[in-house]
């Protein structure tokens, strides 16, 4: 409200108040338009100007006009938009609260809670309607942002509401997944990260394509993934996606590959157990999968290499040509080795058994020529496994009856020989299986 009065002496005074030289009336917010005070309640800016009064007396006396009386009305301060609520940022991101306002001559001051911004470090914009906090950081978080404007005096200063604002931090990856990992099959495998941030999400892909706890799967969606008992289709590259509480943008780790070799796995063993005749041939054999395999024969723990009658050594064939006694083993095996870090395996011991062939050394005595009535043998001489003996008179064979001793033995006798005994002998010489026999020179 403003009033402008007046004290003045006469006779039968009479006042009329102007604004200007247009004279007031008792109309709106003015009373007092024809007294010594003038009253203007709830004044606007409108209201201002120049006001005087003609203060009249009885006639003949002259009216006399006051000095005139300047009004000055300020607007005052009215906040039209109030800052922003509330606002979410991520870290490193830009943050702006805004207020328009009516009234005169407007200044802003921008404050947290009670406390005075500057335009320093982060911070423009902290006297003027819009404060600017640019990259915002974790420390920024309040929810007290408010601005005091003030107008031209005698107005009064307004504050607006609080605006709120709310720090997210930035994904940070600090701990990559280990770049190569080379494994087995059968065993298992995980990948970790590091990562700093606020509201932290994981998302574990094999290339582009999510994973799920499924399977030989665990921990698809934390910051360690596990991969139980592998198999080579489990190869490829491995990230994950780290993401943070909106609107914080979601940061993919490096890629991680995982390198399966198929373990080493004997699908056909070598045969147990193998008989031969010395001179023969004979081969070991297994069949195997696994990656990069190489294979080792041994005799027992004695590494064995393609020298003499070996060949083979190293590959999925031992052959031994041709055998000899020195090769009779019971524990020919082979070690077969994968890429690493698979396990070599040995396959199971395979016995040799070598029996000598046979041989006739000394023959029997071409002829002999004796009188009925005395004694006559026929001996030999022969080498080689288990042997036995069968003689015969001809092609038939002789067996112990009448007047014949030794007729399986390396010496024949025929006692009290009669005429009826003469004849062409010989003897058949059998070894152990696979060795054949031999027939000896007929005596």
């Amino acid at each position: 409200n403003a009033s402008f009065s007046i004290i003045a002496t006469g006779t039968g005074l009479t006042y009329q108040w102007r604004k200007g030289t247009t004279n007031l009336s008792n109309t709106g917010n003015i009373t007092g338009a024809t007294t010594a005070t003038l009253n203007l309640s709830n004044v606007a800016t409108s209201d201002a100007g120049s006001y005087n009064v003609i203060v009249s007396g009885a006639s003949p006396c002259s009216s006399v006009t006051s000095n005139a009386a300047t009004l000055l009305v300020n607007q005052a301060v009215a906040i039209s938009t109030q800052p922003i609520s509330t606002q979410t940022l991520c870290t490193g991101n830009s943050v702006s609260f805004s207020t328009t306002a009516t009234g005169t001559g407007l200044t802003y001051q921008w404050r947290k809670g009670t406390t005075v911004l500057n335009n320093t470090g982060n911070i423009t914009g902290a006297t003027t309607s819009t404060l600017t906090i640019n990259p915002v950081v974790s420390a920024d978080a309040a929810s007290d942002y408010n601005v005091v404007i003030t107008g031209t005096a005698p107005c009064t200063p307004v504050t607006s509401n609080n605006a709120a604002l709310v720090i997210n931090d930035a994904v940070v990856i600090s701990t990559q997944p280990t770049s190569t990992q080379t494994i087995c099959s059968g065993t298992n495998a995980s990948f970790s990260v590091i990562a700093t941030g606020t509201g932290l999400t994981y998302q574990w892909r094999k290339g582009t394509t999510n994973l799920s706890n499924t399977g030989n799967i665990t921990g698809a969606t934390t910051a360690t993934l596990n991969l139980s008992n592998v198999a080579t289709s489990d190869t490829g590259s491995y990230n994950v996606i780290v993401s943070g509480a909106s609107p914080c943008s979601s940061l993919p780790s490096n890629g991680a590959t995982l390198v399966v070799n198929q373990a080493v796995a004997i699908s056909t063993q070598p045969i147990t157990t193998q008989t031969l005749c010395a001179g023969n041939s004979v081969s070991f054999s297994t069949t195997a999968t696994g990656t990069g395999l190489t294979y080792q024969w041994r005799k027992g723990t004695t590494v064995l290499t393609n020298t003499g009658n070996i060949s083979g050594a190293n590959t999925t064939t031992l052959t031994i040509n041709p055998v000899v006694s020195a090769d009779a083993a019971s524990d020919y095996n082979v070690v077969i080795t994968g890429t690493a870090p698979c396990t070599a395996v040995t396959s199971n011991n395979a016995a040799l058994v070598i029996n000598d062939a046979v041989v006739i050394s000394t023959q029997p005595a071409a002829t002999q020529t004796i009188c009925s009535g005395t004694n006559a043998s026929f001996s030999i001489i022969a080498t080689g496994t288990g042997l036995t003996y069968q003689w015969r008179k001809g092609t038939t064979n002789l067996s112990n009856t009448g007047n014949i001793t030794g007729a399986t033995t390396a010496t024949l006798n025929l006692s009290n020989v009669a005429t009826s005994d003469a004849g062409s002998y010989n003897v058949i010489v059998s070894g152990a299986s696979p060795c054949s026999s031999v027939t000896s020179n007929a005596a």
